[in-house]
């Protein structure tokens, strides 16, 4: 079962998400665990809400009795109400060390395509499950949507495809390193979830458009990883790409999200890099990760609804394969391995906008 519902209005909706969130009190340890809320004294992450006095919320998987409840006393400047620091502030803005195209492991620092800022604590984010302005459960975006996985199905070798949008994409597991979790399907060695056609309807809506966002709600088995590991990829292999959202790098593992993709600019390669890269935040923990590339040429890499980094990629959609599978944890040729457990994945026809994407993340899976 999904450790939030998708709410849709009703307040038995809501009530059942309460209880499932209560029954999966998410403990913190330290200011890491908790993205861009607080890692209270009590052991539980809030995030801001300026409609409690204290200026923080307890978020739906707090125990105890404290989810989706005020932090009663207000956290003194510079820390937390245990002592512990806030949230980060800006992270560093200097160029990341960008893939040189094949994935050899040679790597150089250039921003001849992708220009990069770091913008982390730009954008605050809510409470899981919680519209924070109103308390009401969030609902998750919906226009745009082209695919949509839940991870839902705890058996069997199919991930259905539950967009509604559309002949249903559905994604057929493959190799004996994957198992169901009652929260989602876990990679735990060299396997893959991925289209036995090519996937369609994602590639024409978003060459008409130009535009893309991929979203996905993980739990990295470890933070840094080596490849990049593949969370969703529309590729045929490791030299070329439509679009790729990964983690880590091609030989040392880092703890960072990466985004590539594919333009007709003629200063980038086929296989979408340069790539964007986001300082080195990832971490064994449930995370919402988001990529996203606008018509103008704007990419950003979203991490628990905040702007981790945004460059510009320009060139449009013109040059993608058209016979391409979606895949999910790996390459088509099972070498680019993704560990830990998937929540959800979509797939957007447009490049949500930060509020969008902090409305998603209030959503949870």
């Amino acid at each position: 079962m999904a450790d939030l519902t998708v709410a849709v209005g009703s307040a038995l909706v809501a009530g059942i998400a309460l209880a499932c969130s209560m029954s999966n009190a998410f403990v913190c340890a330290s200011q890491q665990d908790c993205g861009p809320g607080t890692c209270e004294a009590t052991g539980y992450c809030s995030f801001p809400d300026d409609t409690c006095m204290s200026g923080h919320r307890y978020g739906t998987h707090a125990g105890d009795g404290l989810a989706d409840t005020c932090v009663t006393e207000p956290s003194p400047t510079g820390t937390d109400s245990s002592g512990r620091p806030p949230p980060m502030g800006t992270a560093s803005t200097t160029p990341p060390e960008i893939d040189t195209g094949a994935d050899d492991g040679r790597t150089s620092t250039t921003d001849a395509v992708v220009e990069t800022t770091t913008t982390r604590g730009s954008t605050s984010a809510t409470s899981l499950g919680t519209d924070s302005s109103t308390g009401a459960p969030a609902v998750r975006v919906s226009e745009g949507l082209l695919v949509l996985y839940l991870f839902d199905e705890g058996a069997d070798a199919v991930v259905h495809d539950q967009g509604g949008v559309g002949i249903p994409l559905n994604l057929t597991l493959q190799g004996e390193g994957h198992v169901w979790a009652p929260d989602g399907l876990a990679f735990t060695d060299n396997a893959i979830a991925r289209t036995l056609e090519p996937a369609t309807k994602v590639i024409d809506a978003c060459m008409a458009t130009n535009e893309i966002t991929i979203e996905a709600w993980v739990t990295p088995q470890m933070g840094a990883m080596t490849g990049p590991a593949r969370i969703v990829t529309l590729s045929p292999d490791v030299a070329q790409r439509n679009v790729t959202l990964a983690q880590g790098l091609i030989q040392d593992p880092v703890a960072q999200y990466v985004g590539r993709i594919r333009t007709s600019d003629a200063t980038g390669s086929n296989n979408g890099v340069p790539q964007l890269e986001t300082p080195p935040l990832a971490s064994p923990v449930l995370t919402h990760v988001a990529y996203s590339r606008s018509a103008e040429g704007f990419d950003r890499i979203y991490v628990d609804g905040a702007i981790e980094v945004e460059g510009v990629r320009t060139g449009d959609f013109s040059n993608w394969m058209l016979t391409t599978p979606l895949a999910c944890g790996n390459e088509l040729e099972l070498n680019r391995p993704w560990l830990g457990t998937m929540h959800l994945a979509a797939v957007y026809e447009r490049a949500l906008s930060p509020d969008e994407v902090l409305q998603n993340f209030a959503a949870g899976f």
